[in-house]
């Protein structure tokens, strides 16, 4: 079964937030792009961002912790009833930037028009089952990477040390 992404979720954003209503603190900030400074509140934990204002082909992200959404950002809730995972959500998203960009209009900066977004996506719908199993999946590709990096982030660290 194949639905609207707007059938299934509800975007959320934050307020518009001036520079100088900010104050310096320890959690990131996070709208169109990567984290572009701290503050000292959070509104957001353990989400996925969809960049609405700003947009680049990276424009779906995971956040792990605690950080501050902006304006320019979206998180999302899933609508009840939908038997849909939110990670199997997350994982599609994830991989779809593609087409989530190619809604994206605009010269200097590009943005993605809500309704665009919830109407011109769909999303299969699994059952259940099958849903967990493609987490689980994506869940060992992505530990696989992780130990990856942690192994290739390892290996420069000891060629520099034994340079010195």
């Amino acid at each position: 079964e194949m639905k609207k992404l707007g059938d299934v979720i509800q975007v959320e954003t934050e307020k518009y937030i001036k520079k100088s209503d900010m104050v310096e603190g320890k959690y990131d900030i996070y709208g169109g792009g990567d984290a572009s400074g701290k503050n000292n509140t959070y509104n957001r934990k353990d989400k996925l961002i969809i960049a609405k204002d700003g947009v680049s082909e990276k424009c779906v992200r995971y956040v792990e912790g605690k950080f501050f959404l902006n304006h320019h950002g979206w998180t999302f809730n899933m609508l009840e009833d939908t038997n849909i995972k939110e990670k199997y959500v997350n994982y599609f998203l994830l991989n779809n930037q593609d087409r989530i960009y190619s809604l994206a209009k605009g010269t200097a900066q590009k943005g993605i028009n809500q309704d665009n977004f919830y109407n011109k996506i769909q999303i299969p719908i699994p059952s259940i089952q099958h849903q967990k199993q493609i987490i689980e999946e994506m869940e060992k590709k992505e530990n696989l990477i992780k130990t990856l990096e942690k192994s290739i982030s390892d290996a420069k660290t000891n060629k520099i040390g034994r340079r010195n």
